[in-house]
Formats: structure tokens, C-alpha cells, sequence
């Protein structure tokens, strides 16, 4: 039996709708997909404002035009992150600053937060691993204490929620992803949340381009022109009727995963139960998406092994990024450091399992059988 790591849920209507949106190109007859996935989300959600980008990665380099983040502004990131989140903030000549994750998450360690904060710091971006809610009220809490911003990257994490708040709409700005890797996906997309209307209009700007273009579109100014520093950052409108046909399942898919993911932690509890393994912590206040099914082992070459292991039973598993502090990058400019212990371990150790929406109970319970006859149980 062969389990891929991941497969692209599709729900046959894609390709309906983007042919829609070609052939209404040339039209005004009927709302572009594009508004009806804005006003889905919005909806859904309970979301202030959001807009649609092209990637997540390009939502949060709109925070950091929106945040007018300049050289020598400093941003407290996750060290066990993906590139992206540092990589919005280092193109605008901002110095990152990492934080160690919690012991018993990959998450952000609240805890350390403040002591990474001078007269510098400008920002904190908390990552919600797995679509696991970091601790929101005390992050926030700090960022008030010190006149900070908060940007959620919630790139894994769309239908989660904190304390019954979706995530990305508790900071001042959030960021979604539609990569083909989420549970919601168009291939390559994502959304930047605007959680404070002081933000909307700047916003606008920088995603057209730079230009004042939705007050001519709306016959506020005559001609647009040139307002703000901006990019192409939008959704096409192809990609946004991908997304709408994805949205339409959305409840439905996260149902699908939840159950799937239940199912793997039930076998595999024993496994954590006999201190063999790590599996994912939930704390009280978050309700996941079940974006993602992992396992921390004691050692990196236990990781290795059990990774061969599992191929040589045609299961395809998947180690995730390595932490940022230990990338090839970081280290051209800066020692390498052992100050985040606990990022370092999620490095080393953790292995992500195959899930996906079209995954079947009896794939799940030949890679969980795998798992406990690698551990003689």
C-alpha cells in the first residue's frame, strides 16, 4: 500500500469556475470571484477587512509596508518558522530577533518574549504551528505593555480559532495561505487580514501596485497615480475561483481532517502514554484546523531511522523546515547558537505523517501499525 505524504483535495467544482472567470473576463454581468470569496471568508469567519494575495508570503510583506518597517527596526519571530516570515521583514532591512518555541510545542514560547524586547523592537509575529493557537491574550498583552504590533502568521492555520477568535483576526494584521499544501488551497495564494481599519486604506494602495487605483475605480479621485511603495501582490481572479469552489467544502473539510487526525493520535497515544514519543498538544484554549499530524522522536537519528523506515513501507513522511537560527543563510552572518533549545529539538526531531482529505481510515491504520511495530508494540 502506498501513502503519500500529501494529495490536493479537490472537490470538482475548480474547474467549473475558472472557467467561469475566463469567460466572464470581458464581462460586468455577474460578481467576480474574487469579491464572492472576500465576502465568504468575511462572512465564515467574522473577519473586519481582509484582501486576497497571491501567497501568504506576499501578505506579509504587505504588513511590512503597511508598518513602514525601516533598517535597524527589530522583529521578534519564532526560530522554528518557515522563511517567509523573517523574509518580509529582511527585505525591508529590519533585524530579526529569534524566540525560542514552547517545550511541548513548536509554537512561540510567550514566556520569552519580552525579555528579546528594547527600545528597538517593533513587532512580534507569532506563528500558529500546526494550527495550533499560540497563547493570543498574552501576546497581546505584551505587545500593548510596549506599544508593539502583532502579525499572526496563520499560514497553516485557516479555520483555527483561539478562545472561539479565528486566527489571524486577533492581532493587529494576520496572514492566511491557499498553497496546494493547505487545507483550503488554490494552488498558490493567500489572504493578509486588516484587523484595524486604520490599516484599509493603505493597504489598498500598496496592493495596486503602489496607486491610488480603488478611489478612481470608485470615482473618488479622477486618475490614479502613484501613492505609496507597493508591489503585485493580488490574487488573480482565476485563483480566486479556484478558492471559492474550496470554500463551498470548507466545513465539510475540515470534518474530514479532524476525524483523521483523531484517529491518529487514539493508536498512537500509547506510544506517548510509554514515552516513546511526542504527539501534538492542544492546549484548552485553541481548537486546530488538523492541518498537520507530526511525531517527536528522542533523537535526530532516530528520526532518520524511523524515516526509512516507513519508506521501505512506501509511506512518505515528511520533516518540516529547519529552524531558521540553524539555516545556511543565518549562519553566513552570525554564530550559530544553542539559546533556543527547544526550536533546535522540533528541528532535530519532529516528523510530520501523511494526512490529507481523500486519506482513508484503513491508510491511516496501516501507517499507525507501521509506527507501533517499529516501536515492538
Amino acid at each position: 500500500m502506498r501513502i503519500p505524504f500529501n494529495i490536493p483535495y479537490l472537490s470538482g467544482n475548480e474547474s467549473i469556475y475558472v472557467k467561469n472567470a475566463i469567460n466572464n473576463l470581458n464581462t460586468t454581468n455577474s460578481a467576480s470571484y474574487t469579491d464572492k470569496c472576500r465576502t465568504f471568508i468575511k462572512t465564515k469567519w467574522n473577519f473586519n477587512e481582509l484582501f486576497l494575495t497571491n501567497s501568504c508570503s506576499a501578505a506579509l510583506e504587505v504588513c511590512a509596508l503597511l508598518l513602514d518597517i525601516k533598517p535597524g527596526d527589530e522583529i521578534i519571530v519564532p526560530s522554528y518558522t518557515f522563511t517567509s516570515t523573517a523574509n518580509a521583514f529582511i527585505r525591508q532591512g529590519a533585524t530579526i530577533v529569534f524566540a525560542d518555541t514552547q517545550k511541548n510545542h513548536p509554537g512561540i514560547d510567550e514566556n520569552t518574549i519580552e525579555s528579546l524586547i528594547n527600545e528597538k523592537t517593533k513587532a512580534i509575529i507569532p506563528v500558529h504551528y500546526a494550527g495550533v493557537a499560540c497563547d493570543m491574550d498574552e501576546i497581546m498583552k505584551i505587545a500593548e505593555k510596549h506599544d508593539l504590533y502583532v502579525i499572526e502568521d496563520a499560514a497553516l492555520a485557516f479555520d483555527g480559532y483561539y478562545r472561539s477568535k479565528p486566527l489571524g483576526g486577533i492581532g493587529h494584521l494576520g496572514c492566511l495561505s491557499f498553497n496546494q499544501t493547505k487545507n483550503l488551497q488554490c494552488e498558490e495564494g493567500g489572504a493578509i487580514l486588516i484587523n484595524e481599519n486604520r490599516f484599509i486604506k493603505k493597504a489598498q494602495n500598496i496592493l495596486e501596485k503602489g496607486t491610488n487605483r480603488n478611489e478612481f475605480l470608485t470615482g473618488k479621485v479622477e486618475r490614479y497615480e502613484w501613492v505609496e511603495v507597493g508591489s503585485s501582490f493580488l490574487m488573480t481572479e482565476l485563483h480566486a475561483a479556484y478558492l471559492y469552489a474550496q470554500l463551498e467544502n470548507a466545513e465539510w473539510i475540515k470534518e474530514r481532517r479532524v476525524s483523521l487526525w483523531n484517529l491518529y493520535y487514539k493508536s498512537l497515544k500509547i506510544l506517548l502514554e510509554k514515552r516513546l514519543l511526542g504527539l501534538p498538544l492542544v492546549p484548552q484554549y485553541a481548537e486546530h484546523n488538523a492541518h498537520t499530524f507530526y511525531i517527536v522522536l528522542d533523537n535526530s537519528k532516530m528520526l532518520t531511522d524511523l524515516k526509512s523506515y516507513m519508506e521501505e513501507k512506501d509511506i512518505q513522511t515528511a520533516v518540516h523546515y529547519s529552524s531558521l537560527d540553524q539555516s545556511i543563510y543565518w549562519k553566513r552572518d552570525h554564530s550559530s547558537s544553542l539559546k533556543n533549545p527547544e526550536s533546535l529539538r522540533f528541528n532535530n526531531c519532529l516528523l510530520r505523517l501523511p494526512l490529507y482529505n481523500s486519506m482513508t481510515i484503513e491508510e491511516v491504520d496501516y501507517v499507525t501499525s507501521s509506527l507501533l511495530s517499529y516501536f515492538n508494540i
